[in-house]
């Protein structure tokens, strides 16, 4: 269709990994497949399994603390430890003020309720930090 390409520089310039992007996961599929020659030996669960056992063999017997900040993007790392190690993980959510309405809720729902996360909620606008 665009003839031999030379170079192999690719680019998109929006977001195709956002839901309401339309055929957002098609581009991307194509991009990975069939541009950058990937073989799709993966599937979500084999990506799980594979992080959780990294997890595992790295942590140990020891604890684990994670800071949690939001929702969206720096939740999820949180929930894969949990499933790795479990009762060995505390994390610290803490609502700054600055928040969308009814975040620090979903954070705290999210990961204590659903996941079982050791989860301490600590409201940034009463707590006092000395440095």
């Amino acid at each position: 269709m665009y003839g031999r390409l030379q170079r192999s520089y690719f680019g998109l310039q929006f977001h195709p990994e956002v839901q309401h992007t339309p055929g957002g996961s098609q581009i991307l599929f194509h991009f990975v497949i069939d541009v950058c020659g990937v073989r799709a030996e993966w599937t979500p669960g084999s990506i799980i399994s594979d992080c959780v056992e990294k997890i595992r063999r790295q942590v140990g017997r020891q604890r684990v603390l994670a800071a949690v900040s939001e929702v969206s993007t720096p939740a999820w790392p949180t929930a894969l430890v949990q499933k790795a190690v479990g009762e060995q993980l505390a994390a610290v959510f803490i609502d700054t003020g600055l928040l969308r309405e009814g975040e620090a809720i979903q954070v705290s729902s999210a990961l204590h309720e659903a996941l079982g996360v050791e989860l301490v909620v600590l409201d940034q606008p009463r707590a006092s930090c000395a440095f």
